[in-house]
């Protein structure tokens, strides 16, 4: 595969990138008349989340 060339930079798209997330992370709580369910989100957790997904192999540290 040919490496991505852009004005400002390149890569080549076969090696794997490290990607550090950092921010805080945030607890939704859902109340209903059943209960109250808590939803784990906020900005970074939820990038972290979705670069996670696009990288099998990947790994993730909570801190």
């Amino acid at each position: 595969m040919m490496p991505f060339k852009s004005n400002t930079f390149s890569y080549d798209r076969t090696q794997a990138a490290e990607v550090m997330v950092v921010g805080e992370s945030l607890v939704d709580i859902v109340v209903s008349a059943s209960g109250s369910v808590e939803h784990p989100g906020g900005s970074p957790a939820n990038v972290a989340y979705g670069l996670g997904r696009q990288a099998p192999g990947g790994r993730s540290r909570l801190s």
